[in-house]
């Protein structure tokens, strides 16, 4: 894929790829800055609600990776975001090892920071782990969250089929396995686990009671375990109590330690034309856009019956645009589950032959 999308954004080079998305290097010639561009494609509801959800949560916090900027097509949604040159924590624990004692607890304090904005305006981020942590290039470490594709606003309806585990084995609380709606201790949770697996990062805490996680944070350093006891505590009020505490107790860990690790740019230069462009995104551009998206699958629907344009490469990161998203998601939900009902109706009459795409 290299032609620009949305006569905008022009394709550089791949700087990751995952099992919904790839992450491009493009030029965002309006802005005229080096950015992020994370393309998902459209190949049934749940990634367009993964962009849908992206899209709505975007936080002003320095330390949230929001996209600034969205557009799609037929076939693609693409996300425009910050680009981060120093990769993310996972790749750091593997090619230098785990963390010291000051490291983590400043990782820590930094992942609370970001947690706490993301909660306080009612959301849970759901998929914390090392591999969804940023890292600026620079001298210390100084974290961005990144990922909003599967976060959800406490007490929103399900757009997912029950039953359904979100997250990654090990990072999710015990109590999510129970079928526990999402809420900020599980997001705390994962932040513990994060802070362990930095300490250590062969440590095996895949287990779904949480026990193997309790019992490493027992064995945590001194500085640290009072925090780290009280994140992937069984309780979920422990966890809340132990992040309205840990600022303090972080601080008193972080020490001079906490400013000798390096964080190398991991993505080899642009081509020549592009290396003076900036990297920083318009603070105009860095402003909550949620608010006015709706709630519930009441509203989806009548979106739909209402006859939702199709999107366009022009459409505009705002509220009706993630709506529109939603929207759609939604009504290739009903589309698949009317198709598979079709095939059984066939199956069951003997029939056989070709069933045209609905949506």
């Amino acid at each position: 894929m290299a032609d620009p999308i949305a006569q905008r954004f022009a394709f550089l080079d791949v700087v990751a790829r995952g099992g919904a998305a790839t992450v491009w290097r493009a030029h965002d010639t309006r802005e005229n800055i080096l950015c992020a561009l994370k393309v998902m494609r459209q190949r049934d509801a749940n990634d367009l609600l993964r962009a849908a959800r992206e899209t709505a949560a975007a936080f002003a916090h320095p330390r949230a990776a929001a996209p600034y900027a969205w557009t799609a097509n037929d076939a693609e949604v693409a996300l425009a975001l910050p680009l981060i040159t120093g990769g993310n924590l996972a790749g750091a624990l593997r090619r230098a090892g785990g963390l010291g004692v000051g490291q983590t607890a400043q990782l820590l304090a930094q992942l609370l920071d970001v947690l706490g904005a993301v909660h306080a305006a009612g959301w849970v981020h759901r998929d914390v782990k090392p591999a969804n942590l940023l890292l600026r290039e620079g001298m210390r470490l100084d974290l961005v969250l990144a990922d909003f594709g599967l976060a959800q606003k406490c007490g929103e309806d399900r757009l997912t089929r029950h039953g359904h585990i979100n997250g990654t084995p090990g990072y999710v609380a015990p109590e999510a396995y129970l079928g526990d709606p999402p809420r900020p201790a599980h997001d705390l949770y994962a932040a513990g686990v994060t802070a362990l697996v930095a300490l250590s990062p062969g440590v095996r805490l895949a287990d779904r009671d949480g026990e193997a996680a309790r019992r490493a944070a027992e064995r945590g350093p001194l500085p640290l375990r009072e925090v780290l006891r009280g994140l992937v505590s069984a309780h979920p009020a422990e966890r809340v109590a132990a992040a309205r505490c840990a600022p303090a107790l972080l601080a008193s860990a972080c020490g001079d330690a906490a400013s000798e690790y390096r964080v190398p740019c991991v993505l080899t230069p642009p081509p020549a034309r592009y290396r003076g462009l900036s990297l920083t995104v318009p603070s105009r551009l860095n402003r909550e856009t949620g608010g006015t998206r709706r709630e519930g699958e009441a509203s989806l629907r009548a979106t739909v019956a209402g006859g939702a344009p199709p999107l366009s490469d022009a459409a505009r990161q705002d509220g009706a645009g993630t709506q529109k998203l939603a929207a759609l998601a939604l009504l290739r939900e009903e589309n698949s589950a009317a198709r598979r009902a079709l095939a059984k109706t066939r199956r069951l009459a003997g029939g056989g032959g070709k069933i045209s795409r609905l949506a």
